[in-house]
């Protein structure tokens, strides 16, 4: 008869120390499917949302603490610029010639969304330059570093419209479905920061010089924000400004603090561009993602 191989167990006493524990690790995919790059990214941002979380908290944190001004300056600038807007343009007969209470409505309606566009947009823009040490040291998706500006801008953005909300009161204007409109409009600023962010933060990892276009670009992009108005242009030009999303987003809250019928057309318009310009960013970055360490 063969004889049956003995199991040996693993001896057990006082002096013997107890096998460690099974740890679970945490699968990363890296995919190199164009078709599969943006999909990809989200799973991991998924995957990794409380490394996420911590970027945003952090930068939320270094930007607040140890300020003299704090969320004082967050309300303060759109306040400075609307009211600056509404000295100088309201005599060329922009903003309407009603009270001024009205025309500084006019401009805050579009500055205060914008100057939050803008700050995501410029944070974006040298977040991974500015993380590039911690980028080289350890995996982690990249797209957390820019990402986390644009979710930390919507607190910002939540403190400044506070400031729409209490001007709008003052002046008569206030409406609840400015309210309700805020929520789709937040994402689609969002949706369109986070896209032109990623576009320029993958930018500046191999040329550095972007960082000093991005703020010249964002002067260009608030004056047609602001103070461009759809159908003042011809039929061309005022179709291609209308592609600018944080141009419908002005033009939505302008309707809805006058009392004047919301533009649906370019509203949707505005979504759908919001959406690609999303898509389009993220692609980039994915495309341009695997030779990062090597350029920064």
């Amino acid at each position: 008869m063969a004889a049956t191989p003995s199991q040996t167990s693993a001896p057990s006493g006082p002096g013997t120390e107890a096998p460690p524990p099974e740890t679970t690790l945490t699968e990363t995919v890296i995919s190199s499917r164009p078709d599969r790059r943006f999909v990809q990214a989200l799973r991991d941002l998924w995957a990794y949302r409380d490394l996420f979380a911590a970027f945003v908290r952090r930068d939320l944190t270094v930007r607040y603490r140890q300020t003299a001004l704090g969320i004082v300056w967050v309300v303060l600038q759109p306040l400075a610029t609307g009211g600056m807007f509404a000295a100088i343009f309201r005599r060329l007969g922009v903003g309407g010639d009603g009270p001024v209470l009205d025309s500084l409505l006019f401009f805050l309606a579009a500055v205060v969304p914008w100057m939050s566009f803008s700050s995501a947009v410029g944070s974006c823009a040298t977040s991974l330059e500015s993380n590039a040490n911690l980028i080289a040291k350890v995996y982690f998706p990249r797209l957390c570093v820019p990402g986390a500006y644009v979710a930390g801008s919507a607190v910002d953005y939540g403190f400044a419209f506070l400031v729409l909300v209490g001007f709008a009161l003052a002046a008569g204007a206030f409406t609840p479905w400015l309210l309700v409109a805020a929520v789709p409009l937040l994402a689609m600023q969002l949706l369109t920061a986070a896209g032109v962010g990623t576009f320029f933060a993958i930018l500046d990892a191999q040329y550095r010089d972007v960082k000093y276009v991005v703020p010249f670009v964002l002067m260009i992009g608030m004056f047609l924000t602001v103070l461009v108005r759809p159908g003042q242009w011809g039929e061309t030009a005022g179709m291609l400004l209308t592609l600018n999303p944080m141009l419908a987003i002005a033009e939505t809250y302008r309707a809805l603090l006058t009392g004047n019928p919301v533009d649906w057309a370019l509203a949707c318009k505005g979504a759908v561009v919001a959406c690609a310009v999303f898509v389009g960013g993220v692609w980039f970055f994915r495309f341009r993602e695997s030779r990062l360490v090597d350029v920064l």
